[in-house]
């Protein structure tokens, strides 16, 4: 199956998702092919501040008509600091399926980790810092598909037999 699109977008003041303004770190965060959506999107471990100015926005965050979104991320800093971070899901977290008839079929063995961490700490005391991070996406699925032969008449090209949901 395929993995759906995953987008960070809204609508602000009644305008598109194109109004808006994405800054990271102060730059211009737009993707020039498809302007709603971000060019990139900072692991969560890695934001440090979010803000989300609609109205009266200073000059930094104009050319928005909708909202002006600004994202910070983490820098470097004079003491050693870390993170990490780990999602899970599989089988036994997921809740069961239902078919168009009614049946309960158990869920599929879909197994899925996010994960990673970030780390920062000083060079140079006072003067140079690093940071760094790292995001990892593992997933496992084992999928079961039910596909319908065509019985004999119908490889012989005779269809009487085969009739649309309305009964033609």
């Amino acid at each position: 199956s395929d993995t759906p699109q995953r987008t960070i977008t809204f609508t602000t003041n009644g305008q598109g998702g194109a109004a808006n303004q994405n800054l990271t770190d102060g730059a211009a965060n737009v993707n020039l092919w498809l302007p709603n959506h971000n060019a990139y999107v900072a692991p969560a471990e890695t934001i440090e501040t979010v803000n989300i100015a609609t109205s009266s926005m200073s000059a930094e965050q104009g050319n928005a008509a909708g909202a002006a979104i600004t994202v910070t991320t983490k820098s470097g800093t004079n003491s050693f600091k870390g993170s990490a971070f780990e999602f899970h899901t599989n089988q036994a977290l997921n809740a069961n399926d239902f078919s168009f008839a009614g049946t309960v079929t158990p869920p599929d063995d879909i197994v899925r980790n996010t994960f990673g961490g970030t780390t920062r700490g000083p060079i140079l005391r006072n003067r140079l810092f690093f940071f760094g991070s790292y995001e990892g996406y593992y997933s496992h699925t084992e999928e079961t598909e039910f596909y319908r032969v065509p019985d004999e008449r119908a490889r012989n090209g005779d269809f009487s037999h085969f009739f649309n949901t309305n009964g033609t």
